[in-house]
């Protein structure tokens, strides 16, 4: 006997409740039931706001008349009990972005952050590469370029999808052994940063109407060792900064010592002003300000300069093109955007191209002088020195990037006696 979907019965046997992975790996249901409906050629999975499958059908039947009258799927989800002003279940990304975006209970660089790596994923999922014009932010190639990444689905992106991105993302340099260890380690990056849109402190603020939320138990590749192991002669290049840099772009001098010999990350550098820099106590004090938001609480905190580059501060400080309350010069005003720095034009680009002619080819030249920096402290002193001057929250960051084995013990090739007591003749 065929039902009618205006009736409770038929939608009591077609809801389902939604399987995903769970923390330990193993399959789960969703506490919510949920529905297929179709309308105006698209199909959508709406998860109904109750555990209880006899009113989950209620809501339903209610779901599917509003919509069939109002042609609305909006419209449909306010009747079933949400609030018009949240994201449904059929948002998109760029719904659940603007959702968030105006919680305003993230700063404007990690609100950056995280709508990049979500993008990533939709941007993966269609498998677009998109155009050089997707860097054009004022003709408009930028814009048009995030609305089709913004009109992906957000249901089309769900924990089994994404999956299959990272692990397909990571395959690609399967062949070569150092491009999928740095594969696992951008994907699972993005994963971290998108996942992060889903926190438990935006879920309480905007609830999502998809169970399970796209990044639930999503298993993260295995980047192996992530051990820091030095390529540079550090001796060779100090010395050549000195003499190529100092006197012909002393910004740019300052900016490497910064980074080699203080720590600074890139944002902290571009940041720093002279009332950060404490010449009577030899320290540089990385902190919260109005024109710098610390990575993480750890982040925050004192860090020990040595005499000889306290003395490069003071003379840079008193240098004719030293005409800013910042340390290095740049744009007035502190960009707000996530991959914007202040320094970009006048330090940050042109100390990139020096780097990497003088042999530092990393993905990212300037991470790497605070890598070296970190990677002699540990040598010289200990790992919770390391973590201290790094200003890491959790030493165990520290020790998977800068701990070293502290006795070098390995079999040696024993001396020949008789070669020794004897040695060769000269030919005559």
């Amino acid at each position: 006997v065929s039902m009618n979907k205006d009736s409770k019965a038929y939608w009591k046997g077609k809801l389902f409740q939604a399987e995903f992975k769970g923390p330990d790996g193993k399959p789960q249901l969703a506490s919510n039931w949920t529905m297929r409906v179709s309308h105006g050629g698209l199909q959508r999975k709406i998860t109904l706001p109750s555990p209880n499958q006899v009113e989950a059908a209620e809501l339903a039947v209610r779901f599917y008349r509003t919509l069939k009258r109002s042609g609305s799927w909006e419209t449909a989800e306010v009747a079933i009990g949400r609030s018009p002003a949240l994201p449904g279940a059929n948002c998109s990304v760029g719904d659940w972005i603007k959702g968030v975006s105006e919680l305003n209970i993230l700063s404007p660089r990690t609100l950056g952050t995280y709508t990049y790596a979500l993008r990533w994923f939709a941007r993966e999922h269609l498998g677009a590469s998109g155009a050089k014009s997707r860097f054009d932010g004022r003709g408009g190639g930028a814009k048009e370029w995030h609305a089709k990444l913004d009109s992906v689905s957000m249901i089309d992106l769900s924990p089994e999808r994404i999956q299959r991105i990272v692990d397909a993302y990571v395959h690609r340099s399967a062949g070569n052994p150092i491009e999928r260890r740095r594969a696992a380690v951008s994907v699972r990056s993005f994963v971290r940063n998108a996942r992060a849109m889903f926190g438990k402190g935006i879920l309480k603020r905007l609830p999502c109407a998809i169970t399970p939320t796209p990044f639930t138990g999503v298993d993260l590749p295995d980047t192996g060792p992530l051990r820091y192991i030095s390529s540079l002669n550090i001796d060779t290049i100090m010395a050549t900064a000195r003499e190529e840099l100092r006197e012909a772009k002393p910004a740019l001098w300052m900016a490497f010592l910064l980074g080699f010999t203080v720590g600074l990350r890139r944002g902290e550098i571009d940041s720093l002003t002279w009332t950060q820099v404490r010449f009577d106590k030899g320290s540089i004090w990385v902190r919260v300000s109005e024109r710098f938001e610390a990575k993480s609480d750890g982040s925050e905190n004192e860090i020990f300069v040595d005499e000889s580059i306290m003395s490069e501060l003071k003379w840079w400080q008193s240098h004719p093109d030293c005409k800013s309350e910042y340390v290095l010069p740049g744009r007035s005003k502190m960009p707000l955007t996530y991959s914007d720095y202040r320094c970009d034009k006048t330090v940050f680009d042109p100390l990139l191209k020096w780097l990497r002619k003088n042999g530092d080819d990393e993905q990212k030249p300037i991470q790497t002088l605070r890598k070296e920096f970190g990677s002699f402290i540990a040598a010289n002193g200990d790992i919770h020195v390391a973590q201290n001057q790094l200003r890491h929250s959790q030493i165990s960051t520290t020790a998977s990037y800068y701990a070293e084995n502290r006795r070098r013990i390995a079999p040696k090739l024993p001396v020949p006696e008789l070669q020794v007591l004897n040695p060769p003749k000269e030919a005559k």
